[in-house]
């Protein structure tokens, strides 16, 4: 039974996935953010579950998997669907949205790379110590935001380019790119706890940190950019 817990809350990380879809559906993007959220906190302590209790296993693998691919993966693509949806046409309840709004369905790119992503992840034996590609949760997380400018930036200029058609779909087309590209990005795996052998991940999660509680769901945006900036140093550190 116990070798069971981290598939259990794989699982819930699943239901929340499904939770996001629905509230999305009903209105309510900052409901999908936080289900958004509560997703990420279960993908990351299934992980630290099997380890705990010696239960890593294939299935486990692959469930974590199939469960990222609706949390992170269709989760965050309908959300981008949903705002260039508002992004054309304002105030239009996107289940209803014609079939001659074509811009709105380049959203699904995104859930196809995401599953792309996850696919090569599980194959992939370069991930070991580091990323290939931004990770799905990581994609999901920046577009959680997006309900909380649109709404209550503390940066009025962010709630003009949440609003702009063009700029969701570059933002979003880049995105999708950004989950299959194969380039190394950090991992925020430890071999040990020393400083000097983790100087750049230690100095990402202080400024992530600090970006956070000082603005907020606001400054998720920031804490993305902070991590491709700290994997760019680590790769040339490394020669990567």
């Amino acid at each position: 039974m116990i070798k069971n817990i981290p598939n259990f809350i794989t699982c819930i990380n699943l239901l929340f996935g499904c939770l996001g879809l629905v509230l999305l559906f009903s209105g309510d993007p900052m409901g999908t953010a936080i289900c958004i959220w509560a997703a990420a906190v279960c993908d990351f302590f299934d992980g630290f579950a099997a380890r705990a209790v010696k239960a890593e296993s294939a299935m486990g693998k692959e469930l974590d998997s199939l469960a990222d691919g609706v949390s992170f993966g269709v989760v965050p693509a309908l959300l981008w669907f949903y705002y260039m949806v508002q992004s054309i046409q304002p105030g239009t309840y996107f289940v209803e949205v014609a079939l001659q709004m074509k811009w709105p369905f380049l959203a699904f790119l995104m859930a196809m790379c995401s599953a792309w992503r996850l696919a090569k992840f599980n194959i992939d034996t370069r991930q070991t110590d580091h990323f290939r590609g931004v990770p799905t949760p990581a994609n999901a997380l920046v577009w959680s935001a997006v309900p909380f400018i649109s709404s209550e930036s503390l940066f009025p200029w962010a709630q003009v380019w949440v609003s702009n058609p063009a700029f969701m779909i570059v933002f979003g087309v880049v995105m999708s790119v950004l989950l299959v590209v194969d380039v190394p990005l950090i991992a925020l795996k430890f071999k040990d706890w020393s400083w000097k052998s983790n100087k750049i991940k230690y100095s990402f999660l202080i400024i992530a940190l600090g970006l956070l509680i000082c603005l907020e769901a606001n400054g998720i945006f920031f804490v993305f950019f902070s991590y491709l900036g700290a994997s760019l140093l680590e790769n040339k550190s490394k020669g990567l």
